[in-house]
């Protein structure tokens, strides 16, 4: 009885030990980007790029803003804005 533990214990002692070498060696994922470029932001979303820009221009719900000389699209809310829109 008391070897039968002692091999559990060993077994189970091998099974951390593989759990912990196998979360400690997973690449760390990047975390995503929230802002895109609109041509980024068209590909993400499956949309030509003409109507992201005419969407960012002229479409004050689409969620995208300027800062300096460039558009910039919130990625999770426009993927919310389209998912809202394709309900309808």
């Amino acid at each position: 009885m008391q070897a039968q533990n002692t091999e559990i214990l060993a077994l189970l002692g091998a099974m951390v030990e593989q759990l912990v070498k196998s979360e400690t060696s997973k690449p760390k994922a990047e975390p995503e980007t929230l802002l895109l470029k609109p041509r980024e932001a068209a590909e993400k979303l499956g949309l030509p790029y003409n109507r992201i820009r005419s969407l960012y221009l002229y479409d004050d719900t689409f969620p995208a803003f300027k800062i300096g000389q460039r558009y910039y699209v919130n990625i999770a809310l426009a993927e919310k804005w389209v998912e809202e829109r394709s309900k309808n």
